[in-house]
């Protein structure tokens, strides 16, 4: 099976790149401690992506649904260059996008998709919606913010807005908001899993509500958080830092359960740190991605990605595998 390798030029798309200034100081609202189907194969022509260009050798390769343009380069001129940021950008419309893509980040978790993929398409009946499952191969740490990114450049190209979505939580109620989002936006305000309380201001976790500018603006998420936590208030700094107003929906959510695995690790210190240690989010994000698409398949209700994401020693997808590694599901559980 020919894998597909994705690959994502820090020059790519430079409006949407987000300043080298740090945290601006630290914020009383931030969280400030480490809390205690049928399978469809590849074509044997690769899709190569570098630089925001597809090369699609066969017609029939599993993704030319999704209708990529090649984008050239603008003369030189002050003129050109503001049409050609403007044509990155996301066109100013009388109508909002009517699409919206799910992206569920995932490994090991088939009882909790089971429940959520139906769930979903209930809860979302009058929107016309796609749900794709990225789910990460081998057992490295899972990292929520690498197939986050994934999911959203596999569909960046689509007239649609996206969900990013916790694959352990269910709609309960109207409020579960889903509907276009000018501005970035939290949904699941109140879980069982906390009481149905906020536990701390500026949550942004969970379920999350983006229009594809904004999450090209502020660079999607960074691609640095192994293991648990903090991926998601990291975006929310990026929001702030590009003067983005997060908006806040009053969604009620079922938490489902299932096991941990980062409560014996250092994976929360060591997201916390970074967190605060005010690397250049410029060089981090959608600007730095690089994954490999595995397989194609679509499940009851969902299409489903399997994606080499690399590991934390800095090995890329694809290079420097041990012996017997395969792009299966591991131990360690997604989110």
């Amino acid at each position: 099976m020919t894998a597909t390798v994705a690959t994502i030029g820090n020059d790519r798309q430079r409006s949407a790149t987000i300043g080298n200034d740090r945290s601006d100081g630290h914020d009383d609202n931030d969280r400030s401690s480490p809390p205690g189907g049928a399978r469809r194969g590849l074509t044997s022509s690769a899709m190569l992506r570098i630089r925001g260009r597809y090369s699609l050798a066969t017609p029939g390769a599993p993704l030319a649904e999704a209708r990529h343009r090649r984008r050239t380069a603008a003369p030189a001129t002050p003129a050109a260059m503001a049409t050609n940021v403007a044509a990155n950008a996301e066109p100013a419309k009388a109508v909002v996008p009517a699409k919206l893509i799910v992206v569920v980040p995932y490994r090991d978790r088939a009882a909790n998709l089971a429940l959520l993929v139906p769930a979903l398409h209930q809860h979302l009946a009058d929107i016309e919606r796609r749900i794709v499952v990225v789910e990460q191969a081998g057992n490295e740490v899972f990292n929520k913010g690498r197939l986050m990114n994934a999911g959203f450049d596999l569909h960046r190209d689509e007239d649609a807005y996206f969900c990013f979505h916790d694959v352990d939580l269910l709609p309960e109620n109207a409020a579960c908001d889903y509907t276009y989002p000018a501005t970035p936006t939290h949904v699941s305000l109140y879980c069982s899993q906390h009481d149905y309380r906020t536990p701390y201001a500026n949550i942004f976790g969970g379920v999350v509500l983006f229009n594809r500018r904004d999450f090209v603006r502020v660079n999607g998420y960074s691609n640095g958080y192994w293991g648990w936590g903090y991926e998601d208030d990291d975006i929310a700094r990026r929001a702030r830092q590009r003067g983005l107003a997060i908006a806040h929906r009053q969604g009620r959510y079922t938490s489902l359960s299932h096991g941990h695995t980062w409560k014996s690790d250092d994976a929360s210190r060591r997201n916390h740190a970074r967190l605060w240690s005010g690397y250049p989010y410029i060089a981090d994000g959608l600007s730095s991605l690089r994954y490999q698409l595995l397989d194609v398949s679509e499940g009851a209700g969902y299409t489903r990605y399997l994606v080499d994401i690399g590991a934390p020693d800095g090995t890329p997808p694809g290079r420097g595998r041990e012996p017997g590694w395969r792009p299966a599901p591991g131990p360690r559980g997604g989110r």
